[in-house]
């Protein structure tokens, strides 16, 4: 059910619409059902693709904080793959103003960096917290010095 969600997350995906995950989420029960897969996993595929939504899991759901990780693993790739990715991120955004986007981007990283982890697995937060942590806050700091021009 985790690879399901892996491959239907961001199956629908439009920078420009809110309903992207739930988008995803129908397009995956409909075409896990056509397959044969019972209701059941395809209620859980679908819960686990909405959680994607605001990158939280429930206490206690390991497949679900497993994910959430997985899908935030870019925020500890090394420095230059990094600022490539937020590159992308900045051009799959270019309908927004520079100060929307900025605004935008300070707000995820303002969220993230209050969390007490990042990342919910032990073995991916011992892994990936630190550098996920460190560019994050050098993200905030160009934000901070006049944004993405």
């Amino acid at each position: 059910m985790i690879d399901a969600a892996i491959w239907f997350h961001d199956a629908i995906y439009n920078p420009t619409r809110r309903d992207n995950e739930a988008r995803s989420a129908d397009l995956a029960t409909e075409y896990l059902s056509d397959i044969g897969w019972s209701d059941d996993a395809c209620r859980r595929v679908a819960s686990l693709i909405h959680m994607t939504a605001k990158h939280a899991a429930l206490p206690g759901d390991y497949d679900a904080a497993l994910l959430m990780d997985l899908d935030l693993s870019i925020l500890a790739a090394e420095p230059s793959a990094y600022d490539d990715y937020v590159d992308r991120i900045r051009r799959e955004y270019a309908h927004v103003s520079d100060d929307v986007f900025g605004a935008g981007r300070q707000a995820f990283i303002t969220h993230l960096l209050a969390r007490t982890h990042i990342y919910a697995t032990p073995a991916l937060f011992e892994a990936w917290e630190g550098l996920a942590r460190r560019n994050l806050e050098r993200e905030r700091r160009v934000l901070t010095g006049g944004g993405y021009a």
